[in-house]
C-alpha cells in the first residue's frame, strides 16, 4: 500500500513539473554587504550658519525613477526603495526600525494601522442575471500603491562648517507618500466584476516618517536598481547620501513653521521653492571672504 501511494505521489508530482506547477522556491534578493559610510564629524561651535529644508522628490522624473524600480521585484530579483521598506520594515513586526506619523518624529505608528491600509479588504455585493445577490472580499492589489506611489519627502539641515568652509548637510529623516484607494462600486454587475477595477485611488495619502540614522545600515546593504550604470552599484544610503535624484524645495523653517503649499499654490509655489533653493545657494557663496 506504501509504494501505491508513493508511486502515485511521484506520478503526481512529475505531472506538475510538466504543466509548469511546480516552481523552484524564490531566490533571496541580493546584498551587497556593505556598511553605511562615516560621515564627517561637524562640532557646533563650528557651525555658523544652518537652516532646516523639507524637499519632495517625484518619481516620475526620469532621474528618481531608479528609486521606484523595479515594480515586479519577484521577477527582476531586486527590490525598490519602497518594497524594501515593506519587507524589512513595515511587514516585519520583528524590526526595531519606528514608523512615524509626522515629520517631527514624535508619534510612532502601528504597524497594523498602515498594513491595514496597504492591504485593504472590502466586501462587494454581485448580483446575477437572476437578481441574486453573493458578497465577495475584494482585496486591494499590492500593485496598485506601488504603480501610483509619486512623492518621497526628505527633512534635511543645511548648515555651514567654517573648519572646513563649506556647506555641508544631514538627511534627518524620509517621508513616502502611501496613496489610499476606496472602492469604486459596492454593488456590481456579475458580467462585471472581473474586468472592472474596484478600487480608485483618492487624492488623499498616508505619509510615514522615518527616522533616517536607522535606515542606514539597512540601506547602505541593498541594491538600488538602475538602468544604465549598472557597473557600478549603489546602494539605497549611496543614493541619498550623495544625492543621486532630482528634487525641489517644498518648505524652509520659519517662525509660522508653514510649508510654500499652505500660503501659495500653482506657479507662485514653484517660483517661491525657486527663490528658497537659490536663497540657499547665494548663502553659499555670502560665506566665502575674499
Amino acid at each position: 500500500m506504501v509504494k501505491i501511494i508513493s508511486a502515485l505521489l511521484m506520478v503526481i508530482f512529475s505531472i506538475g513539473i510538466m504543466n509548469g506547477q511546480v516552481k523552484d522556491p524564490p531566490k533571496p534578493f541580493p546584498k551587497l554587504d556593505r556598511l553605511p559610510e562615516k560621515l564627517r564629524e561637524v562640532r557646533e561651535s563650528d557651525v555658523i550658519w544652518a537652516t532646516r529644508l523639507w524637499q519632495r522628490i517625484d518619481l516620475r522624473q526620469p532621474m528618481n525613477m531608479p528609486l521606484n524600480q523595479p515594480l515586479d521585484s519577484v521577477v527582476l530579483e531586486k527590490r525598490s526603495f519602497f518594497q524594501l521598506l515593506l519587507d524589512e520594515v513595515i511587514f516585519d513586526t520583528t524590526s526595531e526600525i519606528l514608523i512615524y506619523k509626522d515629520y517631527d518624529l514624535r508619534k510612532p505608528l502601528n504597524r497594523k494601522e498602515i498594513i491595514k491600509i496597504i492591504r485593504q479588504a472590502d466586501t462587494i455585493l454581485v448580483t446575477s442575471k437572476n437578481n441574486q445577490v453573493k458578497s465577495h472580499s475584494a482585496y486591494l492589489p499590492l500593485s496598485y500603491i506601488k504603480s501610483n506611489l509619486i512623492y518621497i519627502d526628505i527633512m534635511e539641515d543645511w548648515f555651514f562648517d567654517q573648519r572646513i568652509a563649506d556647506f555641508d548637510r544631514r538627511i534627518l529623516a524620509i517621508g513616502v507618500h502611501i496613496p489610499i484607494f476606496k472602492v469604486v462600486d459596492s454593488v456590481i454587475d456579475e458580467e462585471e466584476y472581473l474586468r472592472k477595477e474596484i478600487y480608485q485611488k483618492t487624492d488623499s495619502s498616508l505619509i510615514v516618517w522615518f527616522y533616517y540614522p536607522t535606515l542606514r545600515p539597512l540601506l547602505a546593504n541593498s541594491p538600488c536598481y538602475r538602468h544604465k550604470a549598472t557597473s557600478t552599484i549603489l546602494s539605497y544610503d549611496e543614493v541619498f547620501i550623495k544625492g543621486h535624484y532630482s528634487d525641489y524645495i517644498i518648505h524652509q523653517e520659519n517662525e509660522f513653521d508653514k510649508a510654500i503649499n499652505e500660503y501659495t499654490t500653482g506657479l507662485k509655489a514653484v517660483l517661491e521653492s525657486s527663490k528658497m533653493d537659490i536663497n540657499l545657494f547665494n548663502a553659499n557663496l555670502d560665506m566665502w571672504e575674499y
